[in-house]
């Protein structure tokens, strides 16, 4: 069995300070300026979402396990699907998705954790309303968001890998897969801000896992 020692949302920021500084990995001194996100960051995610940080002593790693939501728009008749390509934030850093990551989840147009206590349909529909604003026409409608047919057989998804905004942080995160089937046009690739970054998203052919 493995002993992490925790913190959540009771816990403040010197908590977290001190967890992360017993791992090794985690460069406490250069850490806001080695990627994308900041000490600043972490901690608003662990206070308002659905994250948890934990330190496994015998891998001196520290765990950032969170809970999100995937949701793939996907146009029927025209045959397409929207798919994020790229994420460029502030500091000039541009993430890819790494290949493993869409064979994992086969893609999608938004992703996003929960909020403490938010369900993940109200999740994904909330991010999507957030983040597509002005690519697509009134409001989104809940009765077209769906969980992903092509993943029921999987439920849930558990992906773990190194942190590509947190650096020395292994990420673990539980996601639930939606798909929005819209009749607004997928054929035009376009780009929003999420908050912390600019993402690009590109129309590709649907697949059908």
């Amino acid at each position: 069995m493995i002993d992490l020692e925790a913190i959540d949302d009771g816990s403040s920021f010197e908590d977290m300070m001190r967890l992360l500084s017993k791992s090794r990995h985690v460069n406490i001194k250069e850490f806001d300026g080695l990627l994308n996100k900041t000490f600043a960051h972490l901690y608003e995610e662990v206070h308002e979402r659905e994250v948890r940080l934990a330190y496994d002593e015998r891998s001196d790693r520290i765990y950032r396990f969170a809970l999100g939501i995937k949701v793939l728009f996907q146009n029927f008749l025209e045959g397409l699907e929207l798919r994020e390509v790229s994420r460029r934030f502030s500091n000039g850093n541009e993430v890819l998705p790494p290949p493993e990551l869409w064979v994992h989840s086969g893609g999608w147009t938004v992703r996003g954790t929960r909020k403490r206590g938010e369900y993940a349909n109200a999740c994904a529909l909330r991010e999507c309303e957030e983040e597509l604003q002005g690519h697509f026409m009134g409001k989104l409608d809940s009765k077209r968001l769906v969980p992903d047919p092509s993943k029921l057989h999987m439920s849930k998804s558990v992906y773990e890998h190194e942190s590509t905004v947190y650096p020395g942080i292994m990420s673990v995160t539980t996601t639930e897969f939606f798909v929005y089937g819209t009749e607004e046009s997928c054929t035009k690739s376009f780009n929003f801000y999420d908050g912390t970054a600019e993402i690009f998203v590109e129309p590709y052919p649907i697949t059908i896992a």
